[in-house]
């Protein structure tokens, strides 16, 4: 019965994965983070367990390392105020869907500088590769002149 009940675990993920066009392996990390943050074990989180599952989940992938506390905070707190009711929880469902969402939100995927050197780029309307190139040059000319 224990086999059965796992196969069917393992069903509901790949059905879920195809639903949102998402690989299982991705999946199952979302499911990992998820359960460890369920502390009362009833299939949801509230959103501080929600806040901490997404960090998880980015320190998982390596991504958003220098992403503050306070501007996760600030998305997931977002999340919260839009689309749960006060005092609700998160299903696991759901918990995917914000990830579809917001996983590939410039703010988890580039720098802080990186953010400043597109927020120059449009302001003086060049490409962002021409404000970084400029940056590079002037890192190397401050590395050498201080002797580094």
């Amino acid at each position: 019965e224990n086999v059965r009940a796992r196969e069917n675990h393992r069903g509901d993920l790949v059905r879920l994965a195809n639903e949102v066009c998402m690989n299982l392996h991705d999946i199952m990390l979302l499911k990992s983070a998820f359960e460890t943050f369920d502390a009362n074990k009833c299939d949801s989180l509230d959103a501080q367990q929600f806040h901490k599952a997404i960090r998880e989940v980015l320190r998982l992938q390596g991504r958003a390392p220098d992403l503050t506390e306070d501007r996760l905070q600030e998305m997931t707190d977002s999340h919260f105020r839009g689309t749960v009711a006060e005092g609700d929880a998160v299903c696991f469902k759901t918990f995917v869907r914000w990830y579809c969402s917001h996983g590939f939100c410039e703010d988890l995927l580039i720098t802080d500088e990186e953010q400043w050197l597109r927020k120059l780029a449009k302001y003086y309307g060049v490409s962002p590769d021409y404000v970084t190139r400029i940056k590079g040059m002037f890192d190397s000319f401050e590395k050498c002149k201080s002797g580094g």
